[in-house]
């Protein structure tokens, strides 16, 4: 990853809040951020992009979406690197850092 700013890292740690969710099954810990539309969402390219990892997708559309879906996943160590990364900037005491924090600790993080 190249450097990064504060400022960078603090709105992908929002960003991650708003339209983020972080998993665990087993060792495997896992960050995974998904939109819909016409093209890559302009939030989850920037995203993408301050944490060095690549948009996947279209996805055909699922729910109520008509539009099709872009997914950000990252797993295992990287994973585990970003929400190090990223949790100094998220909100303390907050649902997201404290499920965050869980699924390190399932995952012997």
């Amino acid at each position: 990853m190249n450097e990064v700013r504060d400022t960078d890292l603090a709105w992908a740690a929002g960003f991650l809040e708003a339209d983020g969710s972080t998993t665990t099954s087993g060792t495997s810990f896992r960050i995974q951020l998904g939109q819909s539309g016409d093209e890559v969402p302009l939030q989850l390219q920037r995203f993408a992009d301050i944490m060095g990892q690549n948009v996947n997708g279209p996805y055909k559309p699922y729910a109520l979406s008509k539009k099709p879906t872009y997914q950000v996943t990252i797993t295992g160590g990287k994973a585990k690197w970003a929400i190090r990364l990223l949790a100094p900037y998220m909100t303390e005491g907050g649902p997201k850092l404290q499920k965050a924090q869980t699924d390190l600790e399932k995952s012997h993080g």
